[in-house]
Order: structure tokens, then C-alpha cells, then sequence
């Protein structure tokens, strides 16, 4: 019995290892979104929206970060891959990005939800990701907000935008800070993987930490 458990658990790996977490037509298989977010796209980011955005709906976001989960992905590679940084442009929907924040733990300083010092809710309204730029988006700004994870606060402004030249790359951020003791809020420049790390730099400082693999809610509730 034990064997046959084994094997099973063997076949499974191998079987996420052999699917991509990107199809190779992904870009080409999803549909072109609806007249009002290629319009909202080519009024926020006219440069990302010069082709038609495709929209990365519930069931294709879900089976991606399943994927992505099964791999042993972070949160920083999937969001530098190939393909969230090619021609494509993809867009993912508020509603979108807290049905997959239900089931899975991103890990993301740029968290989907949350409730702020203030005691208010707050949440991502979409994102869009390609060409080298990841911007997030949400439904309001100055949001200040602790993160008992990194045991520091933050801060978002209604839009944050990322320069992701390379995969494992988060460079030029825009929107995003840390609060540092006596000095304030820093800017956030960059966020890097290298192998079994991300290195966080802001300003003068940089922070180290083990990369974080995506998993489901349930997998990470039982690890704590």
C-alpha cells in the first residue's frame, strides 16, 4: 500500500513537471476583453494597449496558479515569466484576482485584499501584465496597511507599476514603499530572485528572505 502511495505521489510530479505552467498558445487561445477595459487599458497604460488586451478569466487564472503551485513557483516568477512579459498583454479582473486569492497564498507585498491601520477594506480592481510592465491596480489610494508576515508596514498608492526586464526581476517600482523606524516610508526599488532568494532593495537597505512557493490556502494554513 505504501509502495502503490509512492508511486502515485512520483506520477504526480512528474506529471506537473511536464505541464507548463504557461500553454504555449495561451495568448492566442484567450479572448480579446470586452470594449471597456480595452478602453479603461488604453487610457492607463496607452503604451501596453496598442494591441488588443486578452482577458485571463477565473477558471484560466485558477488553473495557472495551480500550475504555478504544482511547480513550486513564487509569486515574483510567475508574474517575470515569458509569457507576463512578451508581446501578449493580459488582463486579470478584481474579481478575478480575489477568487484566485481565496484559494491560494500569493506571498504578494502588493497583497489583493486587505483591511488598512484605518480599519478599512481595500482591494486590488485588476491588473494588467505584459511587454515588461506589471502594473496592479486598486479601488483606492493612500492605503497603509501592516503586514504581520514581514512584520512592517506598508504602503500602496491606486496604481503600482513594475518594470520586469528579466524573469525573476521586479525593478523600478513605482507606488509601493516600507515604512523604516524615525526615517518614514522608502520607496521600494526592486525585487530580484536568485535561485532560493529574493532580495528586497529600498533605498540604502535591501532584505533578504527564502522565496515563498505559491500554495493553496489549505496547504498553507496547514504548514503554520
Amino acid at each position: 500500500m505504501l509502495r502503490g502511495m509512492l508511486l502515485a505521489l512520483l506520477l504526480a510530479a512528474a506529471q506537473a513537471a511536464a505541464t507548463p505552467v504557461f500553454p504555449d498558445r495561451l495568448c492566442e487561445d484567450l479572448p480579446t476583453a470586452g470594449a471597456d477595459v480595452q478602453a479603461w487599458a488604453r487610457e492607463a497604460a496607452p503604451d501596453l494597449a496598442a494591441a488588443p488586451v486578452r482577458e485571463l478569466g477565473s477558471e484560466e487564472a485558477l488553473a495557472l496558479f495551480q500550475r504555478a503551485a504544482e511547480t513550486g513557483w513564487g509569486s515574483v516568477e510567475t508574474f517575470t515569466s515569458d509569457a507576463f512579459r512578451g508581446e501578449c498583454v493580459f488582463y486579470l479582473s478584481g474579481d478575478t484576482m480575489r477568487g484566485v486569492d481565496e484559494k491560494y497564498d500569493l506571498d504578494l507585498v502588493t497583497v489583493v485584499r486587505g483591511t488598512d491601520e484605518d480599519g478599512r477594506d481595500f482591494a486590488m480592481s485588476g491588473i494588467l501584465a505584459g511587454r515588461g510592465k506589471l502594473l496592479l491596480f486598486y479601488e483606492r489610494g493612500d492605503i497603509a496597511y501592516y503586514s504581520e508576515r514581514e512584520e512592517r508596514a506598508f504602503e500602496l498608492d491606486a496604481r503600482v507599476e513594475v518594470t520586469t526586464p528579466a524573469s525573476g526581476r521586479m525593478e523600478e517600482v513605482r507606488g509601493l514603499c516600507a515604512r523604516v523606524a524615525i526615517i518614514g516610508c522608502i520607496d521600494i526599488d526592486s525585487l530580484v530572485k536568485e535561485g532560493d532568494t529574493i532580495t528586497t532593495s529600498a533605498g540604502p537597505f535591501s532584505t533578504t528572505a527564502q522565496v515563498t512557493p505559491i500554495r493553496a490556502r489549505s496547504d498553507a494554513v496547514a504548514r503554520e
